[in-house]
């Protein structure tokens, strides 16, 4: 892959995506984000806690990432941490689909499918963006009040 190629994937996975967008309600939700400095974060949404895994990633390939899990958190509903853990699991993905989508409500929104669930126990392979600028994301500003941002950049 050229740094060209790089410098695009990895500018275009740049924001917060989710794999609810495509309905109207979902119970449960899976969110994935990537910054400018190859940190992030993926968090699996339920109404009582969430579970927050930090990490870095790099685009490796042509369309192509690999993920390096750094630490996780199981949040309850009031944002205490009930566990925290350090991991270095990492995984490589290949990017098997990056364009634009419709969505429920009829607008046309980014996408990206991988070519499998970032776990074995969730079908989610198709994100689509919510967010491109992460400041204005919910989840990432309650991560950085929360001071659960060892990897999240200023």
């Amino acid at each position: 892959m050229s740094d060209k190629d790089s410098t695009l994937l990895s500018s275009y996975l740049v924001g917060v995506w989710s794999s609810c967008v495509f309905y109207y309600d979902a119970f449960e939700d899976l969110i994935i984000s990537f910054d400018v400095n190859e940190n992030g974060f993926y968090a699996y949404l339920r109404p009582w806690y969430y579970d927050i895994t930090l990490f870095s990633w790099k685009a490796t390939g042509d369309n192509e990432i690999s993920i390096v899990e750094q630490k996780n958190y199981v949040v309850d509903e009031e944002g205490k941490s009930i566990e925290e853990k350090f991991i270095t699991n990492c995984f490589n993905f290949n990017i098997k689909n990056i364009g634009t989508d419709t969505n429920i409500g009829g607008l046309e929104i980014d996408i990206f499918e991988l070519d499998r669930p970032l776990f074995s126990w969730m079908t989610s392979e198709k994100f689509g963006r919510i967010e491109k600028d992460l400041n204005n994301n919910d989840i990432y500003r309650a991560l950085k009040c929360c001071n659960l941002n060892s990897l999240i950049s200023e």
